[in-house]
C-alpha cells in the first residue's frame, strides 16, 4: 500500500520551481492592472513560501506583502490569518491556487473586511511568452518580437495596421501615442493602446484619431 501512494506522488525533483519572479494581471475595480509578485521559500519554516503584493497593485499596503503560502503538489494554499491596517480594524486574507505545467500560477482570492470580496489573479513567469495570433469574429491581433499586427472594428470603423514601437512587459503590452499607416482607410491615423495578457486572452483598449488629438474614439477587445 505504502508503494503505491510513492508511485503516485510527484517526487520534489518533478515539482515546478516557483521561486521567481512573476508579472501579474487582475481585473481590477478600475479596469485591468498588473504588478509584480515574488515567491521565495520561507526561511522561518513556518511555511513553505512567502509571497509578496498579491494584491496585484503596484505598491500595494503592507497587508498584502510577505504572506506565508503552503504548497501540496501543484497545489497552493494561503491559510486565513488576520492582519491590523489601521483605526483598529482587522481584515482576513485567504486563498488557494494551481501551479500549471508551463509555471505560471493561477490564485483565487479571499478578503474579509466590512464585507467578503472575492478575485482572482495571474501569475506569469519570464519564462511564458504572450506572442501568438489571438482572434474574435474579424478582429485579430498577432504579436510577435518585433512587432505587432492589428485589425479591430467598431460599429463605424475598421481599423488595420501594424506597429514596432512598443513596450512588452509580459502582462501587458503598452503603446505610447504614434502615427500609423492604416492599410484600409489608406491613411496616417494616430493610436495609442494597452494590451493585457490574461494567461489565455489579449484584452484592452486602443484610441485612434485622425485630427491630433483633438478628439478621439476607442476600440475596446477581448480575444
Amino acid at each position: 500500500m505504502c508503494v503505491a501512494i510513492i508511485s503516485c506522488s510527484k517526487s520534489s525533483e518533478e515539482a515546478i520551481n516557483i521561486e521567481q519572479a512573476f508579472c501579474t494581471y487582475r481585473d481590477g475595480l478600475y479596469g485591468p492592472v498588473t504588478s509584480e509578485v515574488t515567491i521565495k521559500k520561507d526561511t522561518s519554516e513556518i511555511h513553505d513560501y512567502v509571497i509578496s503584493n498579491i494584491s496585484g497593485y503596484p505598491n500595494t499596503s503592507k497587508a498584502f506583502q510577505d504572506i506565508g503560502m503552503e504548497r501540496v503538489l501543484d497545489r497552493l494554499v494561503i491559510l486565513e490569518y488576520s492582519v491590523l491596517i489601521g483605526n483598529g480594524s482587522n481584515m482576513k486574507i485567504s486563498g488557494e491556487g494551481q501551479v500549471n505545467s508551463n509555471g505560471s500560477i493561477n490564485l483565487d482570492l479571499t478578503i474579509i473586511q466590512d464585507e467578503e470580496s472575492n478575485y482572482s489573479i495571474y501569475l506569469k513567469p519570464s519564462t511564458i511568452y504572450n506572442f501568438g495570433l489571438y482572434q474574435k469574429d474579424e478582429d485579430i491581433i498577432i504579436i510577435s518580437e518585433d512587432h505587432i499586427e492589428f485589425t479591430l472594428s467598431n460599429e463605424e470603423i475598421t481599423l488595420q495596421f501594424k506597429i514596432s514601437d512598443f513596450e512588452n512587459e509580459g502582462c501587458n503590452i503598452n503603446i505610447n501615442r504614434q502615427t500609423v499607416f492604416d492599410e484600409i482607410l489608406n491613411e496616417n491615423i494616430q493610436i495609442e493602446a494597452e494590451l493585457f495578457y490574461t494567461g489565455r486572452n489579449i484584452i484592452g483598449t486602443l484610441n485612434y484619431t485622425t485630427n491630433e488629438w483633438l478628439t478621439y474614439n476607442t476600440i475596446k477587445f477581448e480575444l
